[in-house]
């Protein structure tokens, strides 16, 4: 038996439906800059994610430095950069020197990023939760798995917010 079983759950989304997260869940970028006479790229990655926590991102460049603690690997490869915000911290930076693959083009960076929602993981925010779409599911599946299973598993549900941007 495994201690940690993950599980994705598929949603339909409503027709019309926009997410609540549009617009403040965002990477940006400034002081972005394209060197061609060494083919690097230089810019600062900006993480806006109110009401997120334990954001993540993930991207694929050779990066000759950042300003994280350790240094990047020398070569091209999957980054994976994941910060532990505290609750009511909103923002998070990273300063990135990237070398272009391709001679003479600036690299456009493609990043997978995400967070947990704070207020939303069950069972431990299931009053702070309430109205979140992620928290009434998580009630209507906890009480199925309690029917179901007699009460043989302890579940932990966290609500998470995804996306992509190409920067």
């Amino acid at each position: 038996m495994q201690f940690l079983t993950p599980y994705t759950v598929p949603i339909e989304v409503p027709k019309g439906y926009l997410s609540p997260w549009t617009g403040s869940f965002r990477i940006s970028t400034e002081k972005d800059v394209w060197h061609p006479s060494n083919n690097s790229r230089s810019l600062t990655l900006i993480m806006d994610h109110p009401g997120l926590i334990w954001t993540v991102i993930a991207f694929d460049a050779h990066v000759l430095s950042w300003s994280l603690d350790n240094s990047p690997p020398p070569y091209y490869t999957r980054h994976h950069v994941k910060e532990a915000s505290f609750y009511g911290v909103d923002r998070w930076t990273a300063d990135l020197v990237v070398n272009a693959t391709v001679p003479d083009e600036k690299p456009v960076l493609r990043i997978d990023f995400q967070g947990v929602q704070e207020r939303g993981m069950w069972p431990g925010k299931k009053t702070d939760g309430q109205g979140l779409l992620s928290m009434e599911l998580f009630k209507e599946l906890d009480h199925w798995l309690e029917n179901r299973t007699g009460g043989a598993y302890d579940t932990l549900m966290m609500g998470i917010v995804a996306g992509t941007v190409a920067v």
